[in-house]
């Protein structure tokens, strides 16, 4: 397969269970191993063999599996927030920084309107939108240019699915790019530039929605080609 994101930039990824695409955003931001071919950051070939390669480059990923590959459960908002990029915090990069660690978290609480008591309270007490939030939070102190969004809103109500559409849109018009996989296609219509269809690990087709959101014609036509192509067979 063959693919291209640009900043300013959000392109969705539909597909079946099994169609490849989290083993796609697994070898993007170096936690499989790539088998062959390219990857390239503006233009230039990289090697990225482990996600600390992947955090260099501006590259983080918001994990499909929250509660398991997302989240430090036993640990406070700040640890989570923190934890892939430690250097951050830390004096003379040696000696974490508690105070500042603190201070981050709490800016980060703030603009993302995470709903807690502290900075201190233990992740698995928030709601799963909150706790989404956090995750979100700790990609982008990582300072990434690009962010994969594996099924974002998985598990959390409508209120938190629109707070994390205008997190990943606010993302974007800030120049960040973004690579959202979701197995809802209506959510990808509503958030996507452009949508790839992936089927047994290859790119069956691309979809171009309706950005003005308020064709439900096109939308319905969007959606058929996109079920169309995911069913299709690309050999």
């Amino acid at each position: 397969m063959s693919l291209t994101i640009s900043s300013g930039e959000i392109l969705g990824v539909a597909g079946v269970a099994g169609a490849g695409r989290t083993e796609l955003a697994r070898v993007i931001l170096g936690a499989d191993r790539i088998d062959g071919g390219r990857i390239l950051v503006d233009g230039e070939p990289v090697r990225i063999r482990h996600p600390r390669d992947a955090y260099r480059l501006g590259i983080a990923m918001v994990p499909e599996e929250r509660k398991t590959l997302g989240i430090l459960a036993d640990f406070p908002l700040d640890k989570n927030t923190t934890v892939s990029r430690l250097g951050k915090v830390a004096r003379l990069g040696l000696m974490l920084d508690r105070r500042r660690e603190r201070a981050v978290t709490r800016d980060y609480i703030d603009e993302l309107g995470v709903r807690t008591s502290s900075a201190a309270e233990r992740i698995r007490n928030l709601s799963g939108g909150n706790q989404q939030k956090i995750v979100i939070a700790r990609c982008l102190f990582t300072g990434p240019r690009l962010i994969i969004f594996d099924e974002p809103t998985q598990g959390i109500d409508v209120a938190a699915k629109v707070e994390v559409y205008r997190l990943i849109h606010r993302f974007v018009a800030g120049g960040g790019a973004a690579l959202v996989i979701s197995s809802e296609i209506p959510e990808l219509l509503h958030v996507s530039d452009r949508i790839l269809v992936m089927r047994e690990g290859a790119i069956a087709g691309e979809v171009r929605p309706d950005l003005r959101g308020d064709d439900h014609e096109a939308d319905e036509r969007a959606s058929a080609e996109i079920m169309s192509l995911a069913a299709r067979s690309v050999a």
